[in-house]
């Protein structure tokens, strides 16, 4: 498995309290057991830092495995809201919109997952993205490749 930033570095900055950050640290490599190629990062918005979980996950469209590219920011809020969750694509790219997918990428996860505060983990939130796009895929099988 490819190395990770450090707890300390990833946190660097924000609000999280220690013992939270312990918390996601510990979802964060727990996640990782299940999904590899999402990765946490730092990121500087102005003003304030943030955590992020970028990568892919393997959604099924029309019975082929597909990547599907996701950002999640961990709000300040958390564990009390799911990450601020957004299909990483280009400007343009034709995602297929619905009640749960805003055109910008948006995912509005309330629609297919209830998050329960401080039972939820990150896992089991990407599993439902998988899970709901696989229905319902974001873009079409030709557009991906």
């Amino acid at each position: 498995m490819t190395s990770i930033i450090d707890k300390a570095s990833l946190f660097n900055g924000t609000t999280f309290s220690p013992t939270l950050q312990e918390a996601i640290y510990a979802d964060i490599l727990d996640t990782r057991c299940f999904f590899p190629d999402i990765f946490p990062y730092r990121y500087m918005y102005p003003g304030h830092a943030a955590v992020l979980l970028q990568g892919t996950v393997q959604i099924m469209i029309d019975n082929d495995e597909c990547s599907l590219p996701l950002s999640m920011a961990i709000p300040p809020n958390y564990p009390f809201a799911p990450p601020i969750t957004q299909i990483a694509v280009q400007p343009g790219f034709p995602l297929i919109t619905s009640e749960c997918l805003q055109p910008n990428g948006l995912v509005l996860t309330q629609f297919f997952y209830n998050w329960v505060p401080k039972v939820s983990t990150l896992a089991k939130f990407i599993n439902e993205i998988v899970k709901h796009f696989s229905i319902k895929p974001p873009f079409t099988l030709k557009d991906a490749k």
